[in-house]
């Protein structure tokens, strides 16, 4: 049900006093945080579901292209990128699945405490992010220096070889960081669009109950 339609849909009842109106309304309510909670739990499983095929598919990749030390930490660590992830996700999870199967007979205090786990949920995948992409990058880094069988080249744009290499390590570093900076955007505008519209919704749900009460 879309916001505009149920918006419409509860200024409809409220135009009535009677107490089925409410007892309506709240069950709307209840349907429509329903609704927003499942998918919440669905686009966790799906996001477990496809980093974990990523992250194996990449892992098989490290580990049978020039097998050595290097390679197989590299593929060791994608997994373990993973199992972190998991182990992220699973208290929030198993929060959602339990508010899920509990009756809601004070709605009020439901939705409150469904957005309060919501909330902290998203600010801790938002640390996660803005901790998690740098780490992984300096340590692909590292790895993929450490691997590399020649020298960087290093130009030298006329000047002696002091200036000529921090430029380089400057240019290299404005690259990084641009690329950090997309990929942090991705990222956070992934968790906008799978689980922060949600919470949109339900504090929307929470207001109008608040009012109806």
């Amino acid at each position: 049900m879309e916001l505009d339609d149920f918006k419409n849909i509860f200024r409809e009842k409220t135009q009535s006093n009677s107490s089925k109106s409410k007892e309506e309304i709240e069950a709307l309510l209840h349907k429509k945080s329903t609704s927003a909670l499942e998918k919440i739990m669905r686009n966790m499983i799906v996001e477990i579901l496809l980093s974990f095929a990523v992250c194996i598919a990449l892992a098989l990749y490290h580990a049978s292209i020039k097998p050595n030390s290097l390679r197989l930490l590299l593929a060791f660590l994608t997994i373990a990128a993973v199992l972190i992830q998991v182990v992220f996700f699973y208290p929030s999870f198993q929060r959602f699945r339990q508010l899920h199967k509990s009756g809601s007979e004070n709605l009020i205090v439901w939705l409150k405490e469904l957005i309060h786990t919501l909330e902290k949920f998203i600010k801790a995948y938002q640390r996660f992010i803005a901790w998690g992409i740098p780490i992984g990058g300096i340590l692909g880094g590292m790895i993929g220096f450490m691997e590399s069988d020649e020298d960087l080249p290093i130009p030298t744009l006329s000047l002696d070889f002091i200036k000529s290499e921090i430029l380089y390590i400057a240019i290299i570093l404005v690259i990084a960081i641009v690329i950090f900076k997309f990929i942090h955007w991705i990222a956070l505008y992934t968790v906008k669009k799978l689980y922060s519209k949600y919470l949109d919704e339900l504090n929307s749900s929470l207001n109008e109950l608040m009012k109806e009460n």
